[in-house]
């Protein structure tokens, strides 16, 4: 995979990871994580992470509130989703957006920035870790599924706290940097 070097030229990484209030078109972001590294070396430039105050948490999913660790005392202190949308944009100017099941956390992100008239300043191709690992793993009969717990496990990438965004973008960046050395 060392190819990905030379695929993303000058272009910063980051590696993104939301948690929502469901899997519904309906739901909401409720935290959005970046982690943005030099695609030479991959060596850490920022991290970062907000929590959203959901506008419609009556629609939310019980369920998703609970493996989110959602809680009105944790969200206190969360921001508006437009300036959450405008911080994020801030953070991931110009990069290549990396993520474990990207597709899932780009479909919220880009449902939002459209909802609130703002367009995204990533670059428009991203790298998928789920891809990633299937290329590198597919024969590997000790991975049966390619969920970030299961690679976690496979590489033994330590999770500290599953479900918070910040927490899957370290993991998904770990799996990135095991991915690169197959």
């Amino acid at each position: 995979m060392n190819k990905i070097k030379g695929v993303m030229k000058n272009r910063d990484l980051v590696f993104i990871d939301t948690e929502t209030t469901g899997l519904n078109l309906q739901n909401e972001l409720l935290q959005i994580a970046v982690i943005r590294v030099k695609s030479d070396d991959f060596s850490i430039l920022d991290e970062w992470s907000v929590k959203i105050k959901p506008r419609h948490i009556e629609n939310a999913d019980p369920e998703a509130l609970k493996v989110n660790g959602y809680n009105e005392e944790e969200w206190r202190n969360a921001v508006d989703i437009e300036q959450a949308l405008d911080m994020f944009n801030e953070k991931t100017k110009d990069a290549v957006p990396v993520g474990h099941n990207l597709p899932f956390d780009l479909f919220f992100l880009k449902k939002e920035l459209n909802k609130y008239d703002r367009d995204a300043t990533f670059f428009y191709h991203g790298l998928d870790t789920v891809s990633l690992a299937w290329q590198e793993l597919k024969n590997v009969q000790e991975v049966e599924r390619f969920s970030l717990n299961e690679l976690a496990r496979y590489f033994k990438i330590g999770q500290p706290n599953a479900h918070d965004a910040l927490a899957d973008a370290k993991t998904t960046y770990q799996l990135f940097l095991k991915l690169d050395e197959q």
